[in-house]
């Protein structure tokens, strides 16, 4: 069996039913997926350690995207990397599509129109551990490519726009 859980909003509202559960699938021979829009830092690393939880493998949209050709990026007033809507919005569903995820449970709808062969969940975690949770980020509009606003872009070849259909 393999699980894909969502990090902000669905297991850090309830780390130590989550931490339970991926110990208890890993123990029976499943995988834990954890999925996360953030980047992965030792930031990331620490606070998943401190729920607890064990996985097997971790992506990262933010990751993803940073190393695909053609995709522009560009950071919201706190630092957060963001992609187009199509592209954050399809991310999961490709990876899971991809790792051959049985489930995948997360607080937002829109990416289970992408999972096409995984099962997926919303969840909405009542959070019993009295952990407060900032509100979730809301995306910026990307900045203006003919005004001479800073856009990240991964390659030199800005003009060699992919189709999302795979994960690289």
């Amino acid at each position: 069996m393999k699980i894909g859980l969502d990090l902000h909003h669905v297991i850090d509202h309830d780390p130590k039913f989550f931490s339970k559960l991926s110990a208890a699938i890993i123990a029976a021979g499943g995988e834990i997926h954890i999925l996360t829009g953030s980047e992965i830092s030792e930031k990331i690393i620490s606070e998943l350690k401190n729920y607890g939880m064990v996985w097997t493998k971790l992506f990262s949209i933010a990751d993803y995207y940073k190393a695909q050709p053609g995709v522009k990026m560009w950071r919201d007033k706190e630092g957060r990397p963001w992609v187009s809507d199509l592209e954050w919005n399809c991310a999961k569903g490709l990876y899971a599509e991809q790792e051959g995820l049985d489930i995948v449970l997360d607080d937002t709808p829109i990416y289970g129109e992408y999972m096409k062969d995984t099962s997926y969940a919303i969840c909405k975690v009542v959070n019993k551990s009295g952990i407060e949770h900032r509100p979730k980020a809301k995306m910026p509009p990307p900045p203006p490519d003919d005004n001479g606003a800073i856009t990240e872009v991964n390659n030199s070849d800005a003009d060699n726009e992919r189709p999302i259909t795979e994960l690289k």
